[in-house]
């Protein structure tokens, strides 16, 4: 038959697929199915075996545009390359391309990954959520130290603080430094980026007497006998985090040898850290234990005795605005467990063991507050 658009516009279905050959271009090919597709091919042998490549649809594509198509594929056998494997490398570099956008990246990869292997990676979600929202469109390789630089811009002039800055830039470094060792992409294109400057030891915000003893004065006042005398005393005696309090179990309590242990689950650093109880914690666990909900709980939840408690904000809330605390946080009480501690002469090792600090640089921002270590120090000149 005549390779014309015309001719193979008549050719009709069968009950089988079958191909009709272009007499003038040697190769040229093109498949009609059982539905009626006509698809062009080209076909040829290649080191003993027949090779084919979908060149493509009859009606996308003329019989002028096919042959076009066949002459080039043959010029580039000729010169010893294999087109069919050019265009499944094509296919997996635009699947990869289309892969390492970084919005896909988080959602079919990354996400999956973190949620199985970081203890809360609801926090690294939600921090790269909202602080790269503008560069979800961006390929893994076009995260640029330029376009980084333009962001931590955009951040301080939004008022945002370094450290939260700094926090962020460790995410997205992260997620590109899993790309790397994931073979996604060759090198991490914002390594050695440097983190902002920040004061290290800062302003520790702790409760002073008066504080304290108006933050009391207002649990007290509360005339409420649940959990929050008990859980604010065990926060300002053991410098327990929230949350490593919240989850705390009375098998985690030993009233015998007075010792309180934060399991590895619950803990920040995942490592179990014991913390000896002192009389005004005993006291309170002890009257605490005997009207508690659970026996299994040592907080728990209003709703549900068998889940412990996840947060205490409203009470917080209302607790602090009666008490008068100004700029004060829950995560404050334990600055002030830690501050109180080294205030007392207690030093800083110990105080970092206490805390579970996972470096002794963490537990340096109270060493100020030593009334000796200083003075001791310049005495000695």
């Amino acid at each position: 038959m005549n390779f014309t658009n015309s001719e193979i516009g008549k050719l009709e279905a069968k009950d089988r697929d079958y191909e009709v050959t272009d007499p003038k271009t040697t190769g040229l090919k093109i498949k009609v199915t059982k539905s009626g597709t006509k698809t062009f091919y080209f076909k040829w042998r290649q080191t003993g075996k027949l090779r084919k490549y979908q060149i493509g649809k009859f009606g996308d594509i003329s019989v002028p545009t096919a042959r076009k198509v066949a002459e080039q594929l043959k010029a580039e056998i000729a010169l010893g390359n294999d087109p069919q494997a050019q265009k499944v490398e094509d296919r997996k570099q635009a699947a990869l391309t289309t892969k390492l956008i970084l919005r896909n990246y988080l959602d079919n990869e990354y996400y999956p990954f973190i949620k199985t292997n970081q203890k809360r990676p609801e926090t690294t979600i939600r921090l790269i959520e909202l602080r790269f929202k503008d560069f979800m469109h961006l390929a893994l390789t076009d995260i640029t130290p330029q376009k980084l630089d333009k962001w931590v811009s955009g951040q301080l002039s939004n008022d945002i603080k370094p450290a939260t800055v700094n926090r962020a830039i460790n995410a997205i470094k992260a997620l590109l430094n899993q790309a790397v060792k994931w073979h996604l992409i060759n090198s991490n294109p914002i390594e050695g980026f440097k983190r902002l400057k920040t004061d290290k030891k800062g302003v520790v915000r702790f409760l002073s007497e008066i504080e304290e003893e108006r933050l009391w004065q207002a649990i007290h006042s509360r005339g409420i006998d649940d959990h929050i005398k008990p859980l604010f005393t065990v926060l300002l005696n053991t410098g327990a985090r929230p949350q490593e309090a919240f989850n705390l179990r009375w098998d985690d309590i030993n009233f015998t040898n007075k010792l309180l242990t934060v399991q590895a689950s619950f803990s920040k650093t995942g490592q179990t850290r014991h913390i000896p109880i002192n009389e005004k914690l005993l006291s309170g666990l002890t009257e605490w234990k005997l009207i508690c909900p659970s026996n299994e709980l040592v907080f728990p939840s209003n709703m549900n005795a068998d889940k412990p408690i996840v947060s205490v904000n409203k009470a917080w809330y209302k607790l602090r605005r009666n008490a008068e605390l100004i700029d004060f946080r829950l995560y404050d009480l334990r600055h002030t467990f830690a501050s109180k501690l080294v205030m007392k002469g207690i030093d800083i090792y110990t105080v970092s063991e206490l805390l579970g600090h996972s470096s002794i640089e963490m537990t340096k921002i109270y060493a100020h507050l030593s009334p000796d270590h200083l003075k001791s120090a310049v005495d000695k000149l």
